[in-house]
């Protein structure tokens, strides 16, 4: 992404999808702003996307009569995501959407870039919170892909 910002290039997975054109099913994730515009994407180009995974993050588009898969997994000690717009944005998730809390996590933890602006001192380790991040996405994908093949 372009100065590490996927707000300036929400159309970067068009050149991966046609990549691989015999892939059945993509998934798109992304953390904090990453995870917003992930959303923008999957809202925008439904044919190409059967699921959404957001990492402290939220959609501003509305999916909640749309059919995707989606995980949103949240930190209990986000200090950098404003909980009220978060708590806002879940009435536009489908009413099948996977929310997970993860609790002791913090914004930061979710990378790997250092301390973030206003987080919270995490109560777990960034190495658990993403050991738990990856088993979280792992079970999800698993349960989504299933569902799909059915």
């Amino acid at each position: 992404m372009p100065l590490q910002l996927a707000v300036l290039r929400i159309n970067a997975a068009d050149p991966i999808i046609r990549r691989y054109p015999n892939t059945k099913h993509w998934f798109l994730a992304g953390h904090s702003l990453g995870g917003s515009m992930a959303a923008r994407y999957a809202f925008d180009h439904p044919e190409k996307t059967q699921g959404l995974i957001l990492l402290a993050s939220y959609s501003d588009r509305d999916f909640s009569d749309k059919e995707i898969s989606l995980l949103s997994i949240e930190a209990s000690r986000d200090g950098a995501i404003s909980k009220n717009r978060l708590e806002e944005s879940r009435s536009l998730l489908p009413s099948e959407a996977l929310i997970i809390t993860m609790e002791g996590a913090n914004h930061a933890g979710f990378g790997h870039y250092g301390p973030q602006k206003d987080d919270l001192e995490a109560d777990l380790s960034r190495e658990k919170q993403q050991q738990k991040t990856a088993s979280f996405i792992h079970s999800f994908l698993e349960q989504a892909t299933l569902s799909e093949d059915d």
